[in-house]
């Protein structure tokens, strides 16, 4: 279940304690695992890990520094930023977040996902987007871009492409590249959030008028 450390910084969301076990007792297979779990992660617990990151007392070992947590104030996430973009050589960092935690987009930029298959996405937020009429869609994304709501975007972003694996061999193949494109890259560094959720919906809105 888990990733190679290919990438030295890997996101899990995972909601479940069994799927999390899961991904703890395969990194055990590969190397050192130390573990910091919380439900709310704050700025003590990114200084300690990244106090342990720069440790060197494993013998040569792949280590494995895994986070677990709920929630995260944006001043942890901004402390982290360093580390997970040059982490020290031999550690390899896990991030094991509820599915729909609210995550900067610096933070999200730096990690590669890890899709378990066992996990299935949240479409609650996509789902209440989508059946609204089309001019109410628009003002909501205007609304929460506006609010800079995270966690939203991150929602709609995932039960997007939870929604669009379901149903993809029913589109046509440029629609499906396109929806999953813009889906992909809502909330990354740099994107244009406002821009890619109204060309979401707008195709959405189109791809069903036309079936």
């Amino acid at each position: 279940m888990a990733a190679a450390a290919s990438h030295q910084a890997l996101h899990y969301a995972a909601s479940s304690p069994v799927a999390r076990a899961q991904i703890i007792d395969r990194l055990h297979e590969t190397g050192a695992v130390t573990l910091f779990q919380t439900e709310a992660w704050g700025i003590e617990q990114s200084r300690a890990l990244a106090d342990e990151a720069y440790r060197t007392d494993h013998a040569g070992r792949l280590r494995h520094l895994v986070l677990v947590a709920t929630a995260m104030t944006a001043e942890a996430q901004n402390a982290l930023l360093k580390i997970l973009e040059e982490p020290p050589s031999g550690v390899c960092f896990h991030c094991i977040f509820s599915p729909g935690m609210a995550l900067l987009a610096t933070v999200r930029s730096r990690l590669v996902t890890v899709v378990l298959p066992t996990e299935t996405a949240d479409t609650a937020f996509y789902d209440a987007l989508t059946r609204l009429p089309l001019y109410e869609q628009l003002s909501e994304v205007e609304a929460r871009v506006k609010e800079k709501d995270t966690a939203w975007i991150e929602g709609v972003r995932r039960g997007g492409l939870s929604r669009l694996a379901a149903r993809v061999s029913e589109l046509p193949a440029d629609t499906s590249v396109r929806l999953c494109s813009s889906l992909q890259r809502l909330g990354t560094r740099g994107a244009a959030n406002k821009m890619l959720l109204e060309d979401i919906v707008l195709t959405i809105a189109t791809v069903l008028k036309n079936r």
